[in-house]
């Protein structure tokens, strides 16, 4: 199995790279699912894995100890959509299976994201559905779909009987995506029943995410409080960045990109994509499917077209939040720079102590980054990327310049010249530049 690459976070200069035997190479049918780590090749998600092997280890180590021991470990990993969580719980699922000793001491349940539950007796039923999918020869599909003729009642007792009975010697790892979502179609009845089942039954551990903690977690009258291990994941630095982009090129065989990545020029690009993607791991995957050499080098290209690849990305993001929360984004995607709630408040024509409690609440959910300006806040996009996309569809046909942000326009386009391509010094006063000491890389004439 090939793995990643080692990082070199935290630090400057070229990242490590792989010699051309030892790395895994895309094949025609293989690539990386965007938006479904879990159906990518699971060696090639080893391949691009960066910046988290520390956690990743932290938490087999945790099921490794649930696995072997009476304490059982519960963890739910928290970031906004985008940040690296599928791709994290894939793997982990990944290393777990390829792991003798551990694979022998547990079962993995992972439960399919897009499927509703508003009952514990669906609960249970998913779980057992996924057993039967993953260790067909010790769990009967056939003996499961017979027991659904039964009541409700009945269905969740012989289950419950049937698991506690299965893993007297194993333990259950129960994989949830979006733990947000089957808490609150769970209610709180749903929850309670299943908090009593783990507390009487200690045999399993959940290990979940969600796109921010939720009352559930977090209210000390709700059944779940204080139950996970809370793990933020942050996003990427410059470096992870970097090496994201480095071992994907070298996993598809793009020998002139990884060696340009390698370069000040290289780096020089990448620092200007994290400028706008906010390291965003998803943003990475996207750009690296149609980067090359050449475009990276232009930028202008791979900013537009990924602009509009990721558009229907950041539509869904705001379909997630309040209409007046949307309308706080809308207004920082039109708006360069940063605004106080004061002032947010009198565009959107509304109270500034309503704008007030809604900014903090973007701020948490990981939509903006606030900065401390002696007794003011001011608020900006967390991902600068959106506001390209937000303006994407309303701009000029590709071509045009004014598209991108001044900064990333290259040099023919303002004085006519062919080759050359260099950022311009006015950029916006972004609070991110204003504490920030990274200097930007030109691009040579």
């Amino acid at each position: 199995m090939s793995k990643a690459t080692s990082q070199s976070v935290g630090q400057s200069g070229p990242v490590s790279a792989k010699t051309a035997s030892d790395q895994l190479r895309f094949t025609n049918e293989q690539f990386i699912w965007r938006f479904s780590p879990n159906q990518t090749d699971p060696e090639l998600l080893e391949a691009i894995f960066v910046g988290r092997e520390s956690l990743l280890q932290n938490v087999l180590e945790k099921i490794t100890e649930s696995a072997t021991t009476g304490s059982k470990h519960h963890v739910l990993l928290y970031g906004p959509r985008g940040i690296g969580k599928s791709h994290l719980t894939s793997l982990l699922h990944y290393r777990m299976s390829r792991d003798e000793s551990l694979s022998e001491k547990i079962h993995v349940a992972r439960l399919n994201e897009d499927e509703t539950t508003t009952s514990m007796v669906q609960l249970l039923v998913r779980i057992y559905r996924s057993l039967c999918s993953s260790y067909a020869d010790e769990y009967s599909a056939a003996w499961l779909d017979e027991l659904l003729d039964q009541s409700p009642e009945e269905i969740t007792g012989v289950l419950t009987r049937r698991l506690v009975a299965r893993f007297e010697n194993r333990t259950l790892i129960v994989l949830v995506e979006n733990l947000n979502l089957l808490f609150e179609n769970l209610g709180t009845k749903g929850q309670h029943e299943l908090r009593t089942l783990l507390q009487e039954h200690p045999f399993a551990c959940l290990i979940a995410t969600s796109q921010q903690l939720f009352k559930a977690v977090t209210d000390r009258s709700q059944p779940f409080f204080g139950f996970f291990q809370q793990i933020p994941l942050k996003p990427l630095t410059l470096d992870d960045a970097q090496q994201l982009l480095l071992n994907i090129a070298q996993t598809k065989g793009q020998d002139d990109l990884a060696a340009f990545l390698n370069t000040p020029d290289g780096r020089g690009r990448v620092r200007a994509i994290h400028d706008l993607a906010g390291g965003n791991h998803r943003v990475y995957i996207v750009l690296s499917g149609f980067i090359t050499r050449e475009s990276l080098d232009q930028l202008v290209a791979p900013f537009q077209k990924m602009a509009d690849e990721l558009t229907p990305y950041y539509q869904e993001r705001l379909r997630w939040i309040s209409p007046q929360q949307r309308q706080i984004v809308e207004l920082l995607c039109r708006e360069h720079g940063t605004l106080n709630p004061k002032e947010i408040a009198r565009r959107l024509l509304v109270t500034e102590q309503s704008i007030g409690k809604q900014v903090r609440k973007l701020a948490e959910i990981g939509y903006l980054n606030s900065t401390k300006r002696g007794r003011e806040t001011f608020y900006e996009l967390s991902e600068p990327l959106m506001r390209l996309a937000y303006r994407g569809q309303r701009a000029k046909p590709a071509g045009n310049a004014d598209r991108l942000p001044p900064h990333l326009v290259p040099a023919r386009n303002r004085c006519g010249s062919s080759r050359q391509a260099a950022f311009v010094a006015q950029h916006r006063p972004t609070s991110t530049q204003l504490t920030s000491d990274r200097r930007r890389t030109p691009i040579p004439a």
